[in-house]
């Protein structure tokens, strides 16, 4: 209801597989009818990838790759690093490139410093726990810790990941 967008941040699939991608394509359209809510408003996908999103395997028909596929399915193309801007705030997707680790964040980070500082808080949303951030010490799949000390930089930002697939509801993760 009202929603101005959607964020899921990775393992949108259990494992690669195009037929899987293209369930989750079908069904977003079928809750947001050209990408809109009931009320005739847009609605953002904010999607970035998780491990199980990674690469689609060998064993796929059509073998294509993770950006055709994103393209393809879910009307996005697939970037390393991109900003979203919802109602004022500052979304930004990292999709997964390697495990633990996020090649040229700090670059992106620094090269959009201008419109993220500030006392407006912008959400940083990866896969990945940005190490030590959350459901810490217990949690699986932190990154190597170059995340939170690019993150420490930004004082307003409010991370976002997924890998343990503990609800946002569980006070650890918060």
């Amino acid at each position: 209801n009202n929603a101005d967008g959607v964020l899921l941040v990775g393992d949108m699939v259990d494992r690669p597989s195009l037929q899987l991608m293209e369930l989750i394509g079908k069904t977003w359209l079928k809750v947001f009818p050209d990408d809109k809510g009931l009320d005739g408003r847009r609605v953002e996908k904010l999607f970035v990838t998780g491990n199980h999103d990674f690469k689609v395997p060998e064993t796929d028909i059509d073998r294509v790759r993770r950006e055709d596929a994103w393209k393809r399915f879910y009307g996005l193309d697939w970037e390393q690093f991109s900003i979203k801007d919802i109602n004022g705030y500052k979304f930004v997707l990292a999709n997964y490139a390697k495990a633990k680790e996020m090649p040229g964040l700090g670059e992106f980070m620094e090269a959009h410093a201008s419109e993220l500082k500030g006392d407006k808080p912008f959400f940083y949303c990866q896969h990945q726990h940005p190490k030590g951030t959350c459901s810490a010490p217990w949690t699986i799949g932190q990154d190597n810790g170059e995340t939170t000390e690019i993150l420490g930089k930004f004082p307003n930002c409010v991370a976002v990941s997924g890998h343990s697939h503990t609800s946002l509801t569980d006070e650890r993760t918060i």
